[in-house]
């Protein structure tokens, strides 16, 4: 990455991304969508204090809007009346990506046991007979089983994919 496009100073190490549950890759599709600069009024993100632009989410960490700069931000975050970037809200990159990977925005039905999601860190997640959801394989993480609500809350839906796989009951 380029210092012109480099946006959060951490993506190096995933820091600031991962607190808002973008994996890196998901993180430079956000990137590219806003070509580097504000998503609502289009100020360079080197224009900014130290240089960068900020994740901006509604909700749930999770639901990452888009890229802002301080001011835009700010005013979000103040929660100032929003005709002045309705086009911005009603375009969230969450739902985006909700619909690239072909989930809904919403709750999904929870699906069948012996069905399995892998989330934005390559965790596969398999719903067991006891009904939880179980992390699987060398990579998990130290949690030992979580409700479907749990993996919508924390994960977010654009970051639960359909995993096919062999699995006995």
């Amino acid at each position: 990455m380029t210092s012109a496009t480099k946006t959060l100073p951490d993506h190096r190490s995933c820091l600031t991304h991962r607190n808002y549950k973008l994996g890196c890759e998901q993180y430079e599709r956000l990137l590219a969508r806003s070509g580097g600069q504000c998503e609502i009024c289009g100020r360079a993100g080197s224009e900014n204090p130290g240089g960068k632009l900020y994740i901006d989410h509604f909700g749930p960490r999770w639901a990452v809007r888009g890229l802002l700069c301080v001011s835009c931000n700010s005013r979000l975050s103040h929660n100032e009346p929003f005709p002045w970037c309705a086009r911005y809200v009603a375009d969230a990159w969450w739902m985006q990506e909700c619909a690239r990977v072909g989930v809904p925005a919403a709750i999904a039905p929870e699906p069948p046991i012996g069905s399995a999601v892998r989330d934005q860190w390559q965790a596969l997640w398999v719903r067991e007979p006891d009904g939880e959801w179980h992390p699987q394989g060398r990579w998990h993480p130290a949690i030992p089983h979580v409700s479907w609500q749990w993996l919508y809350d924390y994960r977010g839906p654009q970051n639960l994919v359909p995993f096919e796989f062999e699995f006995e009951i």
